[in-house]
């Protein structure tokens, strides 16, 4: 297993995906993130903008952020995870928020944070797709479930949605490093086959928002390989809200308690 051997530092890192969104706003969400237990002892904020005239000055001063990191404005926030994991594989939190400037639907999202939960969907591997529209019809979830399972082929997936998301540094290692970088090497050369034929079957493309990085927003439970299906029976939608007797594993994968 990927983790073997490996120590998480302690904590919570908060990784934060930025461009000219409003940075007054984003300290007020970040004020109530740390007021949540798990998050509220030892984390660290990173943040990542991609506007290339931003003082990163500024942003460490009005985030009160513990790194700054200027990024190309390329691809959206799933390229600011993949570089946050790939670059920080070694260094990885116990537990990592991600998350974009403008959390979506905040005041839920804050609820569910406080105690580990998400949002989730589920699809048929073969053309999936999700409520907003969006299919994977060149079969990716599919081919990325095969590689990370030993080539074994997928029925069901579950999807995540928004690109915001809390995950242990056990569960990103579970995949190789490796995943990860070709998934960061897709988006970010405009050579590579997600900026192509016959990838795109004609569809519009660009590299600050290419077509791929809708994929990649839903792809995230696959690469942590969370796949149980119960998840999506029993997590309730974003605004009907949790219900009685609703428990942490309703909305997501954990893994067991290691002894240290």
């Amino acid at each position: 297993m990927a983790t073997k051997g490996f120590h998480p530092r302690k904590g919570t890192d908060i990784v934060i995906s930025i461009y000219k969104e409003s940075q007054t706003s984003l300290r007020s969400t970040l004020d109530l993130l740390q007021e949540i237990p798990l998050i509220s002892n030892y984390s660290t904020i990173w943040n990542y903008t991609k506007d290339e005239k931003a003082s990163l000055k500024q942003i460490k001063r009005t985030l009160k952020a513990d790194h700054v990191i200027q990024l190309h404005n390329v691809s959206r926030e799933g390229e600011t995870y993949l570089h946050h994991i790939t670059q920080q594989w070694d260094n990885l939190a116990e537990h990592t928020l991600f998350m974009q400037a403008e959390m979506h639907q905040q005041r839920v999202a804050l609820h569910r944070n406080s105690g580990l939960r998400g949002y989730v969907t589920t699809c048929d591997c073969n053309g999936c797709g999700d409520f907003s529209g969006s299919r994977d019809d060149t079969n990716s979830i599919a081919t990325i479930h095969a590689e990370l399972d030993g080539g074994e082929k997928c029925k069901f997936a579950l999807l995540l949605y928004r690109g915001q998301f809390i995950a242990s540094a056990r569960r990103i290692r579970v995949a190789k490093k490796e995943v990860f970088k070709k998934l960061h090497t897709a988006l970010v050369d405009p050579k590579s086959w997600a900026h192509n034929e016959p990838y795109l079957r004609g569809r519009r493309d660009n590299m600050n928002n290419p077509r791929f990085g809708f994929t990649l927003e839903r792809l995230w439970y696959t690469l942590m390989q969370c796949s149980d299906l119960d998840i999506a029976w029993r997590c309730p939608s974003l605004l009907s809200g949790l219900h009685v007797g609703a428990r942490l594993e309703d909305c997501q994968c954990l893994d067991p308690v290691l002894d240290k």
